[in-house]
């Protein structure tokens, strides 16, 4: 996704940006090595955002990951997120945690319900400036 990210910013030069993340990586590398690098995928999201930095953006944001009712990969997600804001820190980045959201608002086993999935907007558009809570 960096690629397209650069395309975006280039295109686009945003005064912020928000990037949203995801837990694709965090499944595909457990599921093709048994474990996961927690500190190469958060790296991978900072990198974005240094990227970002460095062609002018701002302000960056950085979502944690949700955490999954997958068992199997919520230890994995904790420790991404916990690198993921030790990193936004370094960078001053800013870092959207997403800890009111449990596996109870998931309509699936990763995906937020369409009853809960205003907290999640909330958690992402009150980093911008623009944002006024309608709630």
């Amino acid at each position: 996704l960096h690629h397209i990210s650069r395309f975006h910013i280039d295109k686009e030069k945003p005064d912020n940006i928000i990037i949203v993340s995801g837990l694709n990586d965090i499944l595909n590398q457990k599921r093709r090595q048994g474990t996961v690098d927690c500190r190469d995928i958060a790296n991978q999201l900072v990198e974005m955002g240094r990227t970002a930095r460095e062609k002018g953006v701002g302000r960056v944001c950085i979502s944690g990951i949700l955490i999954p009712k997958f068992r199997d990969c919520q230890q994995f997600v904790i420790e991404t997120n916990d690198i993921i804001s030790e990193l936004c820190a370094d960078n001053s980045f800013i870092f959207i945690n997403h800890d009111n959201i449990g596996t109870n608002d998931l309509i699936d086993s990763l995906h937020v319900n369409r009853e809960r999935n205003v907290k999640l907007k909330h958690n992402i558009f009150s980093h911008l400036y623009t944002y006024n809570n309608p709630y």
